[in-house]
């Protein structure tokens, strides 16, 4: 718990402290003063009084008069309202100011008469338990050509002393009460003075330090010097956080800038291990949530993936660029990463940790891996009709004389069909090339198409070969008008009622409809043919792959021509899937978006 108080509340009773201490020591000073005074007053009247009645009664004295001394001293006492006694040496009371001398003892042992018959003159205080007040006893010594002749006694009551002092106490008492609570004001007032600018300056720091620089300190002319100056530089030092902050700001937002425009993935890793920066490439790689908190916290915390661990680790141990690639089981798919690293050095020459870049290179790994694999299709779809060729022709050349007109038409023929069948391929391959290399934007390349027409171009193309393999071609009336590239289109189409047309056994029906679902137009190829086994449709428009691959061949086919309509589909924005079950026949969908949407 924060015991610490605000600077008000520490000024404050501070003040007050000092104030009434103050008013304290100096009423008790007056206090004392005044005692000092009254007291001097009452006893310089007291020696006044005794020389009074030194001068009007020694000479009565000295003539034993005392009757005389006696009656005088009454008046005098009468007149001075003081009690007074004159007695001998040996302490035989001869005179009073009131009642009978007869009623006083002795009185040579009293301290006072003592001391006056030695030094002159003395006082001493007691208490009279008789009047239960506390008086003051003046003597001294009465003298006649030097010898003392007796001794005088005035006694005063200090009542009336104390009663003028208790009077001027209280009022001392009133007027500290007074001022005391005029010092809480002003005390109050000078402290709220002194502390109001420092809380305003605390309230501005608070700002600043949740970068809050729209407000400024208010200078005051009344302020102190000091304060004048701290809110005058606390202002200064705002203006310069803002201007700062702004520019770290902007630096930031360009670096953010900077790496979310990279292609590839960036981490930045410090010495021990801690990320320092990541890239939302990096994000998206590692499948790490843009919004989780990464700043700080070591790798493993937020990779989880052995592999890259191991890597950061490796890469903070050499002080020289370190590159590794890494195969990767992520999601159930492998992902091929190039890993790069650099360490980060500061000017001064000091490590402070790496930084990596991180190049997702899977889909030049299957760009290369299909590339193999066509290279190595093409090269074998191309060495059967090669190696026929070849074989016929070199029969003829070498035993054309033994052979009969029938068997050279025969094996001309046969080179012919294969050779046929090489130009098919070709061309499929050149077709395939420029689908996959179409290009337009939107409303480039494309325009509206007629379905209706659409269908019966396709049907006056291929009504010879339906009427061939015994099959019934229906193609259902609408009135639709769907956007798209028409020679693709038609292309597409066709592939699909050829192949339906070649896998359908006769009597059976091939159905081509449109209809319009989820955004789409999609194209329907419904045929009651042999049908697809479940296990070949996952690769069904893979280049050169074929169901069946002796009828394939037979037919003359080349592999290519669901691969073209796939990547029809594609260049529409759109998709190609199949249902199918053996003995069923198949259904082919092929979509197409209902507005003018278009990729690459």
């Amino acid at each position: 718990m924060n015991s610490r108080r605000p600077l008000f509340w520490q000024l404050y009773p501070a003040f007050m402290v000092i104030s009434i201490g103050s008013l304290f020591v100096v009423a008790v000073h007056f206090y004392l003063t005044l005692k000092q005074s009254l007291v001097s007053f009452q006893d310089s009247t007291i020696k006044n009084q005794m020389s009074l009645v030194d001068r009007e009664l020694s000479e009565s004295l000295y003539q034993e008069e005392y009757k005389i001394v006696d009656k005088n001293l009454k008046e005098l006492g009468h007149l001075f309202k003081s009690r007074m006694v004159i007695l001998t040496p040996n302490g035989v009371v001869v005179a009073s100011s009131e009642g009978s001398i007869e009623n006083y003892p002795n009185m040579s042992l009293n301290q006072e008469i003592l001391s006056a018959m030695q030094v002159g003159e003395a006082k001493s205080i007691r208490y009279s338990r008789e009047d239960n007040i506390e008086y003051a006893f003046y003597a001294k010594a009465l003298r006649r050509d030097g010898q003392v002749i007796g001794v005088l006694q005035i006694s005063r009551s200090l009542k009336e002393i104390y009663a003028s002092l208790w009077n001027v106490y209280f009022k001392i008492l009133a007027v500290c009460f007074v001022l005391a609570i005029a010092l809480a004001v002003i005390s109050w007032w000078v402290a709220r003075n002194l502390s109001r600018p420092l809380e305003k300056l605390r309230y501005q720091a608070l700002r600043i330090s949740r970068g809050d620089f729209t407000k400024r300190a208010l200078i005051n002319p009344l302020m102190s010097l000091e304060v004048d100056a701290l809110g005058r530089a606390m202002n200064k030092m705002a203006g310069q956080l803002k201007k700062r902050l702004q520019q770290i700001t902007d630096d930031k937002m360009q670096k953010d800038i900077i790496l979310s425009s990279l292609s590839e993935g960036v981490l930045a890793v410090s010495n021990v291990g801690k990320i320092i920066e990541m890239n939302h490439i990096a994000h998206k790689i590692f499948d790490v949530p843009i919004e989780q908190p990464y700043e700080g916290r070591r790798v493993q915390e937020v990779i989880r993936i052995p592999e890259i661990e191991v890597f950061v680790q490796s890469a903070l141990s050499k002080n020289v660029a370190y590159e590794e690639s890494l195969k990767l089981l992520l999601d159930d798919k492998y992902t091929f990463l190039n890993l790069k690293s650099r360490p980060l050095v500061q000017p001064s020459g000091e490590k402070t940790g790496i930084v990596i870049v991180i190049t997702d290179v899977t889909k030049m790994k299957k760009l290369e891996d299909l590339r193999k694999d066509f290279v190595a299709n093409v090269s074998h779809e191309l060495r059967t009709p090669l190696t026929s060729i070849q074989g016929y022709a070199e029969t003829l050349l070498n035993s054309s004389e033994d052979m009969t007109p029938p068997m050279q038409k025969q094996f001309i023929s046969t080179i012919f069909k294969h050779s046929s069948g090489l130009e098919s391929m070709v061309n499929d391959l050149l077709e395939l090339s420029r689908v996959e290399n179409e290009t337009g934007a939107e409303g480039a390349g494309l325009e509206a198409i007629e379905v209706q027409e659409l269908f019966a171009e396709i049907k006056g193309r291929y009504l010879d070969l339906a009427k061939e393999k015994q099959v019934v071609m229906l193609f259902e009336d609408t009135e639709v008008v769907v956007q798209g590239m028409r020679g693709l289109l038609i292309q597409a189409l066709s592939n699909l009622v050829i192949n339906a047309l070649y896998y359908t056994p006769p009597d059976g029906t091939v159905k081509v409809f449109l209809t319009e679902e989820g955004g789409f137009h999609i194209f329907h190829v419904k045929d009651s043919g042999v049908g697809i086994d479940k296990k070949h449709i996952p690769r069904l428009f893979e280049r050169f792959y074929r169901v069946d691959e002796a009828r394939n061949r037979r037919e003359g086919g080349s592999g290519l021509g669901l691969a073209i309509v796939k990547h029809i589909a594609l260049v529409h924005a759109g998709e190609v899937t199949v249902n199918s079950e053996v003995g069923q026949g198949s259904h082919f969908q092929f979509k197409i978006p209902v507005r003018k949407q278009f990729i690459n």
